[in-house]
């Protein structure tokens, strides 16, 4: 029993007196690796009167590419000018052991505008960027996020303002790195004003960052580090169910002689997290959701019974409440000929009340009109010939056609 006690108090009287040796980390999420125009320092106070020593290690892609150990004087201050140990810098990892040591990173941009942060010294899973609109001389609003986890990070990124989320944005942050950007890098639909500030989620405790803002100029800048918060996102929208398509043609570069101006279908939709299918006549469409409250899917290329390869697009807006805006197109190759065919209007989930009733001149399902469309571009193409199939640029020219309705979805809605 005396051993055992004499070990304890032996344990404990080396934690005492080793406890400044524990290792301490703090975080640079950002440098401005590449950028000419910025000019960053790590600034370091001893606030005591002993030399102290400190580990910077900095990362670029993941990489190390530079690792030293400095030594500051009791009581003095050190300033480093980090990209001038590597001009590739993005990221940096401090470790120390002397707690009197306070680490800030200062930037000086040439149009001269400068900022300045403490160091981060926690890492979260959910870290909010907080943005002010006390000042007009806010003119853009941006993050950079880094993971400083050892392996990739799937992350979501939740803009908020005016009291809800108004869009997400999902994407990968290999360890060691950060994404950076103004806020419409992720959230295009968004004006400035709304976004008051963008929450990163991922599954581990990797992430810090800071929100950048500033005037145009670059003269003035406002930094803010980012802080680990308490979050729960309510859960995304189903858009799961039977949806009733009305719509009207708003484009014919196939030069479809007779298709209908309006046209309808049924379309079966099904989710899992950010995967929609889609089933419309005999056509499978598969794709994810998107940031405007809906979701956007294709069909895998198709032969049809003219020899003509086809791929289809439908994008739907403002569906959580059971009434989308939504858009269908169709784009065929036949031959060297490359056209579309689209009609816009308004989906209606099943069980929504009141149901939508439109005169049409004509309806038409979505494997009738596929049939129209390619018969017309078999004659105007001279049918398949030797010309190989275009995937990529069929899918494209979907996608230019259904985004090219989103301006005027709203306005010219049957809604």
């Amino acid at each position: 029993m005396k051993k055992v006690l004499i070990v304890l108090l032996f344990v404990v009287a080396g934690a005492f007196i080793c406890g400044n040796a524990l290792a301490i980390t703090t975080y640079i999420p950002h440098i401005t690796g590449g950028e000419t125009g910025w000019t960053d320092y790590l600034q370091v106070n001893n606030n005591t009167s002993s030399s102290a020593n400190f580990t910077l290690t900095l990362y670029n892609g993941g990489n190390q590419i530079y690792s030293h150990v400095f030594s500051v004087g009791g009581l003095s201050r050190s300033q480093i000018e980090l990209k001038a140990l590597h001009p590739s810098a993005e990221t940096g990892v401090i470790t120390y052991t002397e707690s009197g040591l306070v680490f800030r990173v200062s930037y000086n941009n040439l149009f001269g505008g400068i900022a300045e942060f403490k160091t981060i010294d926690t890492l979260g899973s959910k870290v909010g960027l907080y943005f002010s609109d006390f000042t007009s001389f806010v003119q853009w609003k941006g993050a950079a996020i880094a993971n400083m986890g050892s392996s990739p990070a799937d992350v979501t990124l939740h803009a908020i303002g005016g009291g809800s989320i108004l869009g997400t944005h999902t994407m990968t942050i290999a360890a060691k790195t950060k994404a950076v950007g103004i806020h419409s890098v992720w959230f295009s639909s968004l004006n400035l004003s709304q976004v008051e500030s963008i929450v990163a989620v991922t599954s581990s405790s990797s992430l810090c960052g800071i929100a950048i803002s500033g005037d145009t100029a670059l003269s003035r800048l406002l930094f803010t580090p980012a802080t680990p918060v308490n979050f729960s996102p309510p859960p995304p929208p189903s858009y799961s169910g039977t949806w009733f398509f009305t719509g009207t043609r708003y484009l014919n570069d196939c030069n479809v002689s007779g298709i209908p101006t309006t046209a309808s279908a049924t379309n079966y939709v099904t989710q899992s997290g950010t995967n929609v299918v889609v089933v419309s006549g005999s056509t499978t469409f598969s794709g994810t959701t998107h940031e405007e409250d809906g979701f956007e899917v294709y069909s895998a290329p198709q032969i049809d019974a003219n020899g003509c390869r086809t791929i289809g697009g439908i994008r739907s807006e403002g569906a959580s409440d059971g009434t989308a805006d939504s858009t269908i197109v169709l784009t065929v190759q036949c031959g060297s000929v490359t056209c579309a065919v689209g009609y816009r209007g308004t989906a209606v989930r099943q069980g929504v009340s009141p149901a939508i009733s439109i005169k049409t001149e004509s309806d038409v399902t979505l494997d009738a009109f596929i049939n129209q469309c390619s018969q017309q571009a078999f004659k105007t193409g001279s049918g398949l010939s030797t010309v190989p199939l275009d995937e990529e640029g069929l899918k494209a020219a979907a996608t230019d056609a259904l985004k090219s309705t989103i301006c005027g979805i709203k306005d010219n809605s049957v809604r």
